[in-house]
């Protein structure tokens, strides 16, 4: 059985890209009921666009930019369409100011002349410049602790607030000089009891200048107003409240509290104050285009979200502009116009659905036609446990329900509760709310603690009791209470019987009459009803799984993927798992969606709170329904089908990948060909393929998305158990004439030949079949001619002592693209087990010759190709000892050959996986993609481990940062204290490698590897051109055996251009067994044929 990974990375600074893949099942999601207000950084137009902090603001004549988390935002003022200008602004580095206090991080301030727009990162200490055409972040200058941010001509003003003074920065050439020392801010603010510190608030804050003058807050309720000509400082009148944001127009200024919503002008001449009426929370940033006044509001650090509302100046009138701030009423209503409070569980039957409202302490009845949302039971903001028809009864904490016939069960606080849907009677049935424990028993007599999920059948209702870790059956009859699997606060992951099975903490559960299943963190184990057995059925590639749902023998699970370290909830996935065969499937969006393919997201970037807390499920004979805790909704997933092209965006910077099932019982083969739309760059990308023999994995292969060439050569062998595959697409409306030759170790060509290709058709064979038709025994090269451009992968097996096929790819040398430029290969081991082949190729019609300069330890030495061949070196190392480091090829007569390391394992007498490392130019920055995913720390099956390996090829030491970001490139969040980046000192001519988490020693490496995983963007960059990077992905396989495969980086000078890029072998499902070449001695095992490589 094989399939392919496919990841596209989109590095350059241009406008995101679209382009096309394909997938499985897919749904068209559309919000029910409830307003979506979750603070992320989400694109739209007015109340569809969401905003997650908001620090800053400053807008020209067409458009509002707004500083957001580590983000700048463009708002068209005519449309109000948010976009996204740059999602790498700010580093997002966090300080922490006022002894602690206060936590700083972000633009705070904004300020642009049209070409570039200027932020201050606060947590860095810098100036950073923003290309309002490209996006492009650089770091302009350095200022200690800066805050607000002005303009005038070439010159920018700077509130260093802790250093309280106003510095002048160049825009072009980032000097900075003191312009004025402004003084201390005023309050001063005390910590300590009775006692006082003397520290001060920061200022100068927030400011804004006209031609003649800054204005600056931080100075109580005062404006300080510092002349630009003379530097003379004056105080403005007060007004009532301390002073936050400022902004201004001609003759006017605009300000609002520093805590709290109030909002007024303040006349530059008189100094007289005018409030302006606007409810708010918080106001946390202002501008102003002389007509409008633009205000931001909203906490950013809540989950309420933030919006920007517009004054009208001229009427007073206030009007919503942008984003979503959520209330804290719970309305019903229909649609968008119900308001929900972190709605969790969730039942339905032909009409309705019912919901958990959390947090308003109600159960809602939505009807599932039109979203229309009432009260059944529970006293909307009342917290209680009373028993009672609808209002008259309250809730405690309820999380999850269930329901049979006309009565819903639902788990509250520590206790076990019904209602009557005919007549919303609301009873206690077992435990107290109050009363947490872990006690079997009747009715009140039994305790629970933390119950959450809940099924039923035949008058029995089955709880997992998550936080005493078990699973529990509550006999609807007679109130009885006991336990039938797991023992009380006793965690782990041991199957067994009953009592002798652990679990870690179970939260969703459905059941199918004779077994049930429950989510444990991200695994899904099964409970015979009949025998109490435990087992685990499969682990869900990424987070901790939430709620389950099935359907026939399907299973659905909501899964909540957060960060451990940040305490964030970065993205809610879900997952369909087949129970017959284990397998796992992520549904996507499908045609009739802007993400058309790509897989269902949820939500993204919230902070959650108990590890119970999360989104509910429940579906229909066709569709699902969703509730999404933090986001304030119910979401209805009804199917779609895929368009033949799948439009995939990809954020800049930022990555998407796409999985193939390999479960279809015939073999697909084809090739894949990304294409852009008008305005975007390709990608750069790559694809894995995964091959299984016998339910194992045996071996993975990266192979990158390469432009169309006309002429390409390659290492070619075939002798015993190796062989070479070549697999040629023709992308063209016409066919392609293909001729082709080998060449033996001297430089003899041989075996011309000739074939056409059809057009869109491929071909991948050994180059002993036919249409290549070599001979059975080859050491050397492949050169081919096409007439028209097509695309190449080559490919080569090794037949290991088991039987089994290992494949990684070789380089296919573009003949047309010759270099005299010295190659690096970035990686190699020897030793203990490792060996590594060096492969050059002379791409060139003469002999060339040069050196082989070792890095990291060893001797040079000669190499010398004649025209149009090969030469491999081998090198084996010692037993007992691994040696790893890279090789310098520095050419002293023709071009510089194609060079590519393979290197491979042997563990206990048996082959297990192989490894290419082409040769990487260097750079002084590369972005590369990185995978974290499974137990890795215990080697589970399925655990796929990333990392990276360096060269420095410089005669200096260099120190490279390592930076890390999600999908869209946002910044990995690290704990309460910024975010995840490091550094990596490498002397000079030397090498290292490590795994991602190996960058963080100690706690934080380990709690990557344990909360973290997922897919990661890196850039890794440096001060001078002279480092090359290869990325390197390890896959723990059904046998503990770690297979390697290295993966693409891409320079980050790279030129984007808008040619296409393809992927000549794609091949996905098939029988487990293939009718691969046997290794001699042993007799082939007869099975079904597969017509593409890898065949025989």
């Amino acid at each position: 059985m094989k399939k392919y990974l496919l990841v596209l990375a989109f590095l350059f600074g241009l406008p995101e890209v679209t382009t096309y893949a394909q997938d499985v099942e897919a749904y068209t999601s559309s919000v029910l009921a409830g307003r979506p207000t979750n603070p992320m950084i989400v694109d739209g137009v007015g109340e569809d666009s969401r905003f997650e902090a908001i620090t800053a603001m400053w807008g020209d004549s067409a458009n509002l930019y707004v500083a957001d988390s580590n983000t700048v935002r463009r708002i068209e003022l005519s449309t109000a369409r948010v976009t996204t200008l740059s999602r790498t602004a700010s580093t997002n580095v966090p300080t922490q100011g006022d002894f602690g206090k206060y936590r700083y991080q972000g633009l705070y301030g904004l300020w642009g002349d049209g070409t570039f727009l200027y932020g201050t990162d606060i947590g860095a200490n810098t100036v950073r410049r923003i290309d309002l055409a490209t996006g492009g972040v650089q770091t302009l200058g350095s200022v200690f602790f800066p805050w607000g941010l002005s303009g005038k001509g070439n010159n920018l003003y700077v509130a260093s607030s802790a250093a309280s003074r106003v510095m002048q920065v160049d825009s072009t050439t980032g000097r900075s000089s003191e312009f004025a020392v402004t003084g201390r801010g005023t309050p001063q603010e005390c910590t300590g009891g009775s006692g006082c510190f003397g520290y001060l608030q920061p200022a100068p804050r927030s400011l804004w200048a006209d031609s003649q003058s800054l204005y600056l807050t931080g100075y109580s309720g005062t404006v300080k107003k510092v002349d630009l000509a003379t530097g003379v400082q004056t105080l403005l009148p007060a007004v009532p409240f301390d002073i936050g944001p400022i902004t201004g127009t001609t003759g006017r200024l605009f300000v609002a509290a520093k805590i709290g919503s109030q909002l007024g002008s303040v006349s530059i001449d008189t100094g007289e104050f005018t409030p302006i009426a606007l409810a708010a929370d918080k106001i946390t940033a202002l501008w102003t285009d002389g007509s409008s006044l633009y205000v931001a509001v909203g906490h950013p650090q809540n989950s309420d979200g933030q919006a920007i509302r517009r004054v009208d100046l001229s009427t007073g009138a206030v009007f919503a502009f942008a984003g979503v701030v959520r209330t804290s009423e719970s309305a019903d209503g229909a649609g968008a116009a119900a308001r929900l409070q972190n709605p969790e569980g969730i039942w339905g039957d032909d009409q309705n659905l019912y919901v958990v409202d959390q947090f308003s302490f109600t159960i809602r009845v939505v009807d599932r036609v039109t979203g229309a949302v009432s009260l059944l039971a529970g006293q909307p903001g009342v917290q209680g446990t009373q028993d009672g028809v609808g209002p008259n009864a309250t809730f405690a904490l309820p999380h999850r329900i269930w329901g049979e016939g006309r009565r819903v069960y639902i788990t509250d606080a520590n206790s076990i509760r019904s209602i009557n849907l005919d007549t919303a009677d609301v009873i206690t049935l077992a435990g107290i709310a109050g009363q947490p424990g872990a006690v079997d028993g009747f009715g009140s007599d039994a305790r629970f603690r933390n119950p959450t999920g809940l099924w039923g059948s035949n008058g029995i209702l089955y709880i997992c009791d998550s936080d005493n870790t078990v699973i529990r059956k509550l006999d609807l009859a007679s109130g009885g209470v006991s336990t039938i699997a797991g023992a009380f606060g006793r965690p782990g992951t041991n199957d067994g019987m009953g009592a002798d099975a652990r679990f870690q903490l179970p939260t969703g559960l459905w059941g199918d009459g004779t077994t049930l299943y429950a989510g444990d963190v991200g695994t899904i184990r099964t409970v015979s009803i009949s025998t109490g057995e435990v087992k685990t059925l499969a682990t869900v590639p990424l987070g901790s799984i939430r709620a389950l749902w099935g359907r026939g023998r399907v299973l659905y699970a909501v899964s909540s993927f957060s960060y451990g370290l940040a305490n964030f909830k970065t993205g809610v996935r879900l997952y369909r798992i087949d129970l017959d065969s284990g397998r796992i499937s992520e549904p996507v969006y499908g045609q009739d969606e802007s993400a058309a393919g790509q897989p269902i997201l949820l939500s993204a970037s919230q902070p959650i709170t108990p590890l119970t807390d999360g989104d509910g499920l429940w579906g229909g004979e066709t569709d699902l329904f969703i509730t999404e805790y933090r986001n304030n909704t119910i979401r209805h997933l009804t199917p779609d089908v895929l368009p033949s092209l799948t439009r995939i965006q990809v954020p800049n910077p930022g990555y998407s990948s796409r999985i193939t099932t390999g479960s279809a019982p015939a073999v697909s083969v084809g090739y894949a060909e990304i294409t852009v739309e008008p305005g975007s760059a390709t990608p750069s990308g790559f694809a894995i393929f995964a091959l299984r023999q016998n339910g194992v994995l045996i071996s993975e292969a990266s192979v990158p998305a390469a432009p169309a060439i006309r002429s390409g050569r390659i290492s070619a062998t075939a002798a015993g158990v190796v062989n070479t595959g070549l697999a040629i697409a023709n992308p063209n409306s016409v066919e392609a004439a293909i001729s082709f030759y080998f060449t033996d170790a001297a430089g003899r060509n041989y075996g011309q030949g000739s074939f056409t290709l059809a057009p869109r058709a491929q071909v991948a064979r050994f180059l002993t079949q036919d249409p290549y038709k070599g001979p059975s025994t080859i050491e050397g090269t492949f050169t081919f001619v096409s007439s028209v451009p097509i695309g190449a992968v080559a490919l080569r097996s090794y037949i290991n002592e088991r039987s089994e096929f290992l494949m990684t790819t070789l380089p296919v040398v573009d003949l047309a693209r010759q270099s005299s430029a010295p190659a690096t290969v970035t990686h190699y081991a020897a030793g203990g087990g490792w060996t590594t082949e060096l492969l050059l190729v002379n791409p060139s019609d003469q002999a060339i010759s040069g050196t082989v300069q070792p890095i990291g330890g060893g001797t040079a030495f000669r190499y010398g190709i004649p025209s149009r061949t090969s030469q491999k070196f081998l090198f084996e190392g010692t037993a007992d000892a691994i040696k790893s480091g890279a090789f310098r090829v520095i050419p002293d007569t023709g071009m510089t050959p194609s060079a590519a390391c393979i290197f491979s394992f042997v563990k206990n007498g048996v082959r297990v996986t192989e490894a290419t490392v082409p040769d990487v130019p260097t750079s002084a920055a590369f972005h590369a993609y990185a995978e974290i995913a499974g137990n890795v720390l215990s080697g589970a099956p399925g655990s796929i481990r990333s990392g990276f390996a360096i060269t420095n090829t410089s005669t200096a030491p260099v120190d490279v940062t390592v930076e890390v970001t999600t999908s869209d490139g946002m910044n990995l969040p690290l704990g309460g204290t910024g975010f995840v980046q490091g550094t990596i000192h490498i002397e000079a001519m030397s090498h290292v490698s490590m795994f991602l988490d190996e960058l963080f020693p100690g706690p934080t490496g380990l709690a990557i590897l344990a909360w973290a995983p997922g897919a990661f963007f890196l850039r890794l960059s440096t001060r001078l051109p002279d480092i090359s990077v290869v990325g390197l992905r390890g896959h723990y396989n059904e046998r503990g055996d770690f297979l390697i495969t290295t993966t693409p980086t891409i320079a980050e000078g790279t030129v984007p251009d808008t040619s296409p890029r393809y992927l000549p072998h794609i091949v996905d499902g098939g029988p487990s067994l293939q009718a691969f070449p046997q290794r001699p001695g042993i007799s082939p095992k007869p099975a079904p044929l597969c017509p593409c490589l890898p065949t025989e």
